[in-house]
């Protein structure tokens, strides 16, 4: 018989081969066949089962999914090769579902960025950021070559490797001293800039605490401090503000390089003999009270307290004299030197008026007024007493001379300035008592922000807050003022109805910007607060992020 087509002869006696090449050729076309019931039943039933559980339709999308993850593609698979395929999909179905991943913590990058190898998406992060900021500043003190910068980078990396926290990603913004905003990794850079006189190695220290402030001054004592006798005020020489742009740094911002210098020597033992260098009308006794001054206070009020202390003002006498203006300014010594000296043979004279009687002689002996002119017919800018002595003054005399200056501040407004800028801290509101029984009080804490109401706050509380009218306009400091609306009032008080509210003046608040810090707190006479008001101011630096100075 002849052969149709492809089809050969059936020969008997040879093996059939034919079943098998048809099985072959239904197997490779059922794999482009629509998903139609026929195709299915050609499936086996064990390899249905396993499609159903990938959640695929057929065994193109069987064939596509195993090319996909680079498998062998057969329909004869053995059960064993079938599982491997459901825990791969498991897995993958498992990773698909799993949240992103966070963002790498900033310390693997710190030491990168001062090598300048960090990644571009690094520097999204708030701390990574800052530092590459850090690193491409320009320091007058600071050597810019890359073995240096290389040099800083291994400390950071030592300093991670004992599990310091003021290097964590939390406290990386956070500084040595409050409100300054100087972080800690600015203040190691200055650290490091004094490489050469470390008395130990760096790396046989280890933090004994987690409180990083804590930590950050116990490196300082392990790397500059041989007997332990250097104060902890003084660590703030390591965070001065470097802003040249800023006028509100303050006086040991300015010194930094030099209060840096006297850190050294006293801690390789040397005692405070170099305070004689920069303030040489301290004697002796006072540069050793300046080793004993309390750590609340800042470097400039230490000076002072030391100053006071050494001439033999008592505790009462050297904390009015530290809150005063006396506290934050160190210029002119000589003629301070004299006042307090005349303030520590009147002990007579109300503690209270220190401060005043400070910002009265402060007035006549520094400050330009403008006074009329006769002979040029027009207003001048004059210091009222250039040559002010405490010589032959009485305490009484001195007083009655303060209180005329405060009534004729109350009354010349001559010289206003006519408002400056807020300073962005939030005022303050609080509720006290009930309406019903005639017990409710509203306390408002506002910052005042123009000349005009500085003399009006003077006039109302008697005193001399319309003087620091230059300050405010200059941002040095910022003046807040206390009030409280009470009532209800009887209908009997005249011009006013029952019910209503009735707002008094309580205190007058001066507040440092530069780190948010109350220095003064005065009512009307410049009596100090009460106990009640100090709760209410101490409820507004929590809300607002101030600080009390300890000698307030």
């Amino acid at each position: 018989m002849r052969c149709v087509g492809s089809v050969k002869h059936f020969q008997p006696g040879l093996p059939s081969t034919q079943p098998k090449s048809i099985v072959v050729a239904r197997s490779k076309s059922t794999a482009n066949l629509p998903d139609t019931a026929d195709a299915q039943e050609a499936i086996p039933t064990r390899l249905r089962k396993h499609l159903r559980r990938l959640g695929l339709r057929d065994l193109a999308a069987y064939e596509a999914w195993c090319r996909r993850r680079g498998l062998d593609f057969n329909p004869s698979k053995s059960r064993r090769l079938l599982d491997r395929e459901i825990d791969r999909y498991r897995s993958e179905k498992q990773a698909a579902n799993r949240p992103a991943p966070k963002p790498r913590s900033p310390k693997r990058h710190l030491a990168n960025v001062f090598r300048h190898q960090v990644q571009a998406d690094a520097l999204g992060q708030p701390a990574v950021g800052a530092a590459f900021a850090l690193s491409t500043r320009r320091w007058p003190h600071f050597s810019q070559a890359s073995d240096v910068w290389e040099g800083f980078a291994r400390l950071v990396e030592i300093l991670q490797s004992c599990q310091t926290r003021f290097l964590q990603s939390a406290n990386l913004n956070e500084g040595l001293v409050d409100g300054r905003g100087v972080s800690y990794l600015e203040s190691l850079l200055w650290l490091y800039e004094k490489r050469e006189h470390w008395l130990r190695d760096v790396t046989a220290w280890r933090p004994r605490t987690r409180n990083p402030r804590r930590q950050f001054q116990s490196l300082l004592r392990h790397l500059l401090d041989r007997h332990q006798e250097v104060p902890l005020f003084l660590d703030a020489c390591w965070a001065p503000m470097t802003d040249n742009s800023n006028q509100q740094t303050d006086w040991f911002s300015r010194n930094a390089v030099a209060i840096q210098d006297w850190y050294l020597r006293i801690g390789r033992g040397h005692g405070a003999a170099c305070l004689a260098e920069d303030f040489p009308h301290l004697n002796r006794r006072m540069r050793s009270q300046f080793l004993r001054a309390p750590d609340s206070l800042t470097i400039s009020q230490a000076i002072r307290w030391a100053e006071a202390r050494g001439m033999g003002a008592d505790d009462r006498l050297t904390a009015e004299i530290v809150a005063s203006r006396l506290g934050e300014h160190l210029g002119a010594p000589e003629f301070w030197s004299t006042v307090m000296a005349w303030f520590i043979q009147h002990p007579q004279i109300p503690k209270s008026q220190i401060g005043p009687l400070i910002d009265y002689l402060h007035h006549q002996r520094f400050v330009q007024s403008p006074v009329w002119d006769p002979g040029q017919r027009r207003l001048v800018d004059r210091v009222s007493e250039p040559k002010l002595s405490m010589k032959g003054r009485s305490p009484a005399r001195l007083l009655a001379q303060m209180n005329a200056w405060h009534r004729d501040l109350q009354n010349n407004n001559v010289a206003q300035i006519p408002a400056w800028r807020s300073t962005g801290i939030a005022p303050f509101h609080f509720r006290t008592g009930r309406s019903e029984n005639g017990t409710e009080k509203i306390w408002t804490i506002r910052e005042l922000l123009s000349g005009k109401a500085l003399f009006a706050e003077g006039r109302a509380l008697r005193h001399c807050v319309a003087s620091y009218a230059r300050m405010c306009a200059s941002g040095t400091t910022s003046i807040w003022t206390m009030e409280v609306a009470e009532g209800p009032k009887t209908a009997g008080s005249p011009g006013r109805d029952a019910g209503t509210l009735c707002l008094n003046k309580h205190l007058t608040i001066q507040v440092r910007p530069m780190d948010r810090t109350i220095v003064q707190i005065r009512g009307k006479h410049n009596r100090v607060r009460t106990p009640a008001e100090d709760a209410i101011i101490r409820r507004w630096c929590k809300a607002a992020g101030l600080k009390i100075a300890a000698c307030v």
